[in-house]
């Protein structure tokens, strides 16, 4: 299931900067300037909006293999991520023409974080915190 949303939301994302930088003439990163916390919320709601009951009841499989109804989500996945390509494509500039698919599952994979990792995360914040405090 989420990597099925991970999938609808890089696919929304990638296509909101698509319109943003078409329909205002800006920059990728002027439009990443104005993704909004609200942007953010609406595409999660519309990704989430988007999962088919397939895949809800895919995730029993491992628990409950006799209820499940299968059909190929991995076809439809993989559909997604050319899809999200195709956008990024049309986007145009470095990182977006030269997109593979193998960059986009790399965005869908979870990797677990170790507790080095919290912690250096967490530095990284309250020094961004000090910083921006003496700004």
């Amino acid at each position: 299931i989420i990597y099925t949303f991970k999938t609808y939301y890089i696919r929304r994302s990638v296509q909101w900067i698509l319109d943003a930088t078409d329909s205002q003439s800006i920059s990728v990163m002027e439009a990443w300037k104005k993704f909004s916390i609200k942007h953010c919320i609406d595409i999660i709601s519309l990704s989430l909006n988007e999962i088919k009951t397939s895949t809800l009841n895919a995730c029993w499989k491992k628990i409950w293999p006799s209820a499940i109804e299968t059909e190929n989500i991995r076809e439809t996945l993989e559909n997604e991520i050319g899809a999200i390509l195709e956008v990024a494509k049309s986007i145009g500039g470095e990182g977006f023409v030269d997109m593979a698919s193998k960059d986009i599952e790399d965005l869908l994979v979870e990797e677990e974080v170790d507790e080095a990792e919290l912690i250096e995360m967490a530095s990284l914040d309250a020094n961004q915190i000090d910083f921006e405090d003496a700004s």
